[in-house]
């Protein structure tokens, strides 16, 4: 090979490094046009997912776009790792390029990014545009709605969701749930509005009041019906409430399922909600595969009885394999009528339909009453009673690279109370 082929070949090997390594360089030398074009521009810090970085990559972690080119999501398929895009207009006709990273692997974190893309080049003008959100402002929000709303040691934590629509993106407060407000895209800039502000503009998705002046809404769905999500990824549910019949109540929002399943769901807890009214979000996803077409949402007094509650049908499907469950164990005081004085359970996460698993118990004090070789077991202290115990189940039918024991260690006298 001559010399001149040598450059030519180095020339084509720097320039295909640049393309796929997250720098600023192009794609291709056309302008973007649509926000697919955008992504596969973007660069790669912003893809945190991608392990290889090429356009098949690129195009094969996508999992949504819209139909008008203004909006797309990309990820994994198991847990809830995205990044989402939206163009917004500016008033010369450019698009600023708004970039939401989201990871919910265990509690959720969201960054948004403002970018512009000008003479092949990125800039980041975040710090110009997005306007900040004190977390006193923030607190004062939660106040106005939620009985003692602050967590212990946790700080405020937004999540912003970007809309399809190219005019606002919702801001929530992660920990309570809440709808912050928005932040409103008008003459080329973002102005924050608190939901109070916003007035009642929402499209109603579903509705259900009494004659005490109670009312829940349905007022949007991420992902919007028909879903496809992650295992572990959330769906979220906007909720638009009044509560006029009691001081406070809770909202809670849970899938209903109609088959017999492992406990393999997870859902939002629920604040303490003042009367009045106001606007929050509730989720709930699947570790494992599962389809859903009906969701619940209960509000509830103080006392836990219903006030009223509400049915929405959904299409919603979590989709892809784990090859290992996740195993925990807990023991606690037995309540049945066998007059064992513990209990334990394994709760295996993330076990696909029809999966059968075998179960072997070993317990350092005590006896099997009930239940070995099944996810429950029952335990008597015999003689003099420990201070702890350990009971640890061993998993089986499982492939052989995954991890089969779990176990836990407890304090007796803490869940056991002395006879006499």
């Amino acid at each position: 090979m001559t010399k001149n082929s040598n450059k030519v070949w180095l020339v084509v090997s720097v320039l295909f490094f640049f393309a796929f390594n997250g720098t600023s360089e192009t794609l291709d030398d056309k302008e973007p046009e649509s926000v697919m074009d955008y992504y596969l521009l973007l660069p790669l810090r912003f893809l945190p997912y991608l392990t290889n970085d090429s356009r098949s990559d690129r195009e094969k972690a996508v999992r949504m776009k819209s139909l008008d080119g203004r909006l797309m999501k990309a990820g994994l398929m198991s847990d809830e790792v995205t990044t989402t895009l939206v163009l917004f207009k500016r008033s010369d006709g450019s698009d600023l390029v708004a970039v939401e990273n989201r990871s919910c692997p265990a509690g959720c974190t969201s960054r948004l990014n403002l970018l512009s893309y000008t003479q092949h080049q990125w800039v980041d003008v975040t710090n110009e545009l997005l306007p900040p959100i004190g977390d006193a402002t923030i607190q004062t929000l939660l106040q106005k709605v939620y009985r003692n709303p602050n967590y212990p040691s946790r700080r405020s934590q937004l999540i912003y969701t970007l809309q399809k629509s190219g005019a606002s993106i919702d801001v929530n407060e992660y920990w309570s749930g809440m709808v912050l407000g928005q932040l409103e895209w008008v003459n080329d800039a973002f102005t924050f509005k608190p939901q109070e502000a916003l007035g009642g503009n929402d499209t109603v998705l579903a509705s259900t009041d009494n004659a005490l002046g109670d009312r829940l809404q349905i007022i949007g769905l991420d992902p919007e019906s028909p879903a496809i999500l992650p295992l572990n990824g959330h769906l979220r549910i906007k909720i638009a409430y009044q509560l006029k019949s009691a001081k406070y109540c809770y909202i809670r929002v849970k899938p209903v399922v109609l088959e017999e399943r492992l406990p393999d769901d997870f859902t939002g807890g629920s604040m303490h909600y003042k009367s009045g009214s106001g606007v929050t979000t509730g989720y709930f996803g699947f570790n494992n595969q599962a389809h859903l077409d009906l969701i619940r949402i209960a509000m509830l007094d103080e006392q836990q009885r219903p006030i009223l509650t509400l049915n929405y049908n959904v299409d919603a499907n979590w989709i892809g394999t784990l090859d290992c469950p996740k195993l925990y164990v807990e023991c606690f005081p037995n309540t049945d009528s066998s007059g064992a004085a513990l209990a334990c359970m394994v709760y295996p996460s993330g076990i696909r339909p029809g999966q059968e698993l075998s179960y072997h118990w070993t317990l350092s004090n005590g006896s099997i009453a009930t239940g070995q070789g099944t996810r429950r077991i029952t335990v008597n202290l015999n003689g003099a009673e420990p201070t702890t115990m350990n009971a640890e189940v061993q998993v089986g039918n499982l492939p052989g690279s995954c991890e089969r024991r779990s176990s836990t260690t407890l304090s007796i006298s803490s869940l056991v109370k002395p006879k006499g």
